[in-house]
């Protein structure tokens, strides 16, 4: 199958939960693995070799492992993410100092973890949490993303001839990730369709 999509010019991304998975993801040559959630020293070293990229999706993991039955997520939800996510979260550390290319996803969608601007950016500083510098991160959300979904030619950085898809934030997300929470303005294809910028002066 991945051959196949290869061979028409496709991505292939394995949603992966355990180690034997990975290995057979990396064996079957697919491009990206989402979660990563058990990855060890071999796995991330043919990662950096094959150029396989990793999407974490650390935070929701995390919400449910650390949710009580107050938060409404079912039971069997939450022993399974107990179980696995800080494995998850040293996973990402191990690929994040062997210099896998990381790229941020949310797994955002239920209730508990709504797909919002705030989903991505608890994500990032998570992973910022995780050891990952800010930059870096910003970058997993736009560069490295753009690049694993084989769109770098028109998205992802800002540079001439590219899409004109970006934001204005308030504050330095450099220093503090979660000042990408702080948005001014919003750009699609060069067209501004959100400003809260000040204009009485």
């Amino acid at each position: 199958a991945v051959d196949e999509a290869h061979r028409r010019g496709r991505k292939v991304s394995a949603h992966t939960s355990c180690l034997e998975g990975a290995r057979a993801d990396l064996e079957a040559g697919v491009d990206s693995i989402e979660h990563g959630i058990e990855l060890d020293d071999g796995t991330v070293e043919a990662m950096v070799k094959n150029g396989t990229y990793l999407v974490p999706s650390l935070r929701c993991t995390q919400i449910e492992g650390e949710a009580g039955p107050e938060s409404g997520i079912p039971e069997f939800v939450r022993v399974k993410a107990r179980a696995i996510y800080r494995e998850q979260m040293r996973s990402f550390q191990r690929a994040l100092a062997a210099g896998v290319r990381i790229a941020a996803g949310t797994d955002a969608g239920p209730s508990y973890f709504p797909l919002t601007r705030e989903s991505l950016v608890s994500e990032l500083a998570t992973m910022v949490e995780c050891g990952m510098a800010p930059l870096a991160a910003i970058e997993a959300a736009t560069r490295v993303a753009a690049e694993m979904l084989g769109v770098a030619s028109d998205l992802g950085t800002i540079a001439q001839g590219k899409l004109a898809d970006l934001i204005v934030v308030c504050g330095d997300p450099v220093r503090d990730i979660n000042d990408l929470n702080n948005v001014l303005l919003v750009m699609r294809a060069g067209r501004i369709i959100t400003d809260h910028r000040r204009t009485d002066g």
